[in-house]
């Protein structure tokens, strides 16, 4: 697999962490916003922002990773199909 084929796949990953973690730490934000209204807003959201940037790219990576694992398997089980 080729530097095109692997910036497909991260690209893909990309896209797929990107909606899965905004869903699920734009939650997170509302509700960590909804219980510390009597604290500073933006202190409040310091938390969620890092845990999102840390996910995104953890699970870009990781969900990358196990598709290339998964292309290469089968191209090798199947060379004449690829």
């Amino acid at each position: 697999m080729g530097a095109a084929g692997c910036n497909v796949i991260l690209l893909s990953a990309l896209k797929f962490s990107l909606q899965a973690n905004t869903i699920i730490w734009l939650t997170f934000g509302v509700l960590t916003v909804a219980k510390k209204l009597h604290y500073n807003f933006m202190l409040a959201l310091i938390l969620p922002f890092i845990g999102f940037i840390i996910s995104l790219v953890g699970a870009t990576f990781t969900i990358g990773l196990l598709l290339s694992a998964i292309f290469k398997r089968n191209i090798n089980k199947n060379p004449e199909n690829y």
